[in-house]
């Protein structure tokens, strides 16, 4: 699984489905549960940047059921963060096929899946997953509309990273305060964001 990340994380995702498989056949092997729900989230990421976001959702989800059966709240959280990017994800490409409807439906699931992600981070006070969190369901927010609620929201997170030195998720956050902004046509404020950023 750790292999599966670094190669995700450098953009080598067939290289890295390769590693998720072969994590969960091992797990299976051994019927290890919580390993099993580890390695189907990485095969579910996977698919996710390789662009199928529908496969992606349908492994998150198998991932999160066996968080729910075998692992804490760190690994449903980890399953409902990951099922919000991937919803983000199904937006888009629905956006990109004209398709409204299934885009207004991957929004709602990300919401969805964002506010439980983020109640279980708060529930149990790890501030950087509750960061981390705020930054997906702010987007996921963001997109559905809701921009005052986003912006306050990732203006938190973003308030929360920069105290505790979070520096990837200052920079995605601002990013995010940005995409927020231009949605709401404050073209000029996103300018100064983005140029900060």
């Amino acid at each position: 699984c750790l292999l599966a990340i670094s190669f995700s994380e450098i953009g080598l995702q067939e290289e890295a489905l390769k590693h998720a498989t072969a994590s969960f056949e091992l797990a299976r092997e051994h019927d290890r549960g919580l390993a099993m729900g580890v390695a189907l989230n990485r095969i579910g990421i996977c698919y996710d940047r390789l662009g199928d976001s529908i496969q992606a959702e349908s492994f998150l989800l198998q991932s999160l059921g066996m968080a729910r059966e075998h692992g804490g709240h760190g690994d449903r959280m980890l399953a409902l963060n990951n099922l919000t990017a991937t919803a983000i994800s199904a937006y888009y490409q629905a956006q990109l096929r004209a398709d409204d409807e299934a885009s207004q439906q991957a929004i709602q699931r990300a919401r969805q899946y964002g506010s439980r992600a983020l109640s279980l981070a708060r529930r149990h006070g790890d501030i950087y997953r509750v960061a981390v969190t705020q930054g997906n369901l702010g987007e996921a927010l963001g997109l559905a509309g809701d921009f005052a609620e986003a912006r306050a929201l990732l203006q938190e997170a973003l308030a929360s990273a920069e105290q505790n030195g979070f520096r990837a998720v200052v920079l995605r956050m601002r990013h995010n305060i940005a995409e927020v902004l231009l949605r709401e046509g404050r073209n000029e404020e996103a300018i100064v964001e983005l140029t900060a950023t």
